[in-house]
């Protein structure tokens, strides 16, 4: 049975395997768009957290430099001088230290002349000279 034979024997079938070639060729087109989409949406995203990243390499390398200066200015000498002085109340050679009481026994040791903080309001003008020459 040759060709002729079987084009002869069954008369669609030509037409047949046009349109099943037809739909295959379409079926092959709408994976392929739907595949090309996919791909589309996936190299936006990717640029979308490659900028994210470069942003956030950006933030990392100030706070980096940050770090690296913040480091530099603790270990210098200055620095150990005025924490030691602040915090452990070491002092220079030559230099002296006034320790004053707590603000409740500073209250009740100052005079009572003044009036009470209650009372207390700001001098007028004329108020301060009158005072300053009296």
């Amino acid at each position: 049975m040759g060709h002729s034979n079987l084009i002869q024997k069954f008369p669609n079938f030509k037409h047949k395997i046009g349109s099943l070639s037809t739909l295959f060729l379409l079926f092959i087109f709408i994976v392929m768009g739907l595949s090309l989409g996919r791909n589309i949406i996936k190299i936006k995203n990717a640029r979308q957290q490659i900028i994210s990243a470069k942003n956030q390499l950006t933030e990392l390398n100030e706070i980096q430099d940050q770090l690296k200066e913040d480091l530099e200015m603790i270990q210098s000498r200055q620095y150990l001088d005025k924490e030691a002085h602040d915090k452990l109340n070491l002092v220079h050679e030559g230099e002296v230290v006034l320790v004053l009481p707590q603000e409740d026994v500073l209250r009740r040791l100052s005079p009572r002349t003044q009036k009470p903080d209650e009372e207390m309001r700001p001098l007028r003008n004329w108020e301060a000279w009158l005072e300053l020459f009296l």
